[in-house]
């Protein structure tokens, strides 16, 4: 157990702390990172930004984001609640080879704060 205490772009790594003796650090490199961290979205199911006026500008988006998955070697999913334990889940079902490493605060998966 532990927490993620940073992210970056570049290098794109989440920085972990350990919940050992030492509270250990260290970084964990990802090629594609999602964060499902239990927070509620503004609207049901996600506000389409400023950019995304066309239901055909949110496909472009979703479209970019899925080919970017697919591309991507390796993948971290920050949120071990349901969202993030049903999300790790999808992705798995859909490239069975690909590294996944799913991140959560919680004593378990899908546990309360």
């Amino acid at each position: 157990m532990g927490e993620a205490t940073a992210v970056t772009t570049s290098p794109r790594v989440v920085r972990l702390r350990l919940a050992d003796a030492d509270a250990t650090e260290l970084d964990l490199p990802y090629d594609y990172l999602l964060v499902a961290s239990g927070v509620s979205y503004p609207c049901a199911p996600i506000k389409p930004s400023a950019a995304e006026r066309t239901l055909a500008a949110r496909q472009a988006r979703w479209d970019g984001a899925a080919a970017a998955l697919q591309e991507a070697a390796s993948v971290i999913v920050v949120g071990g609640g349901l969202v993030g334990v049903e999300l790790a889940a999808e992705i798995v079902e859909a490239y069975p080879s690909k590294p996944l490493t799913l991140i959560t605060s919680g004593a378990a998966l899908r546990s309360d704060p």
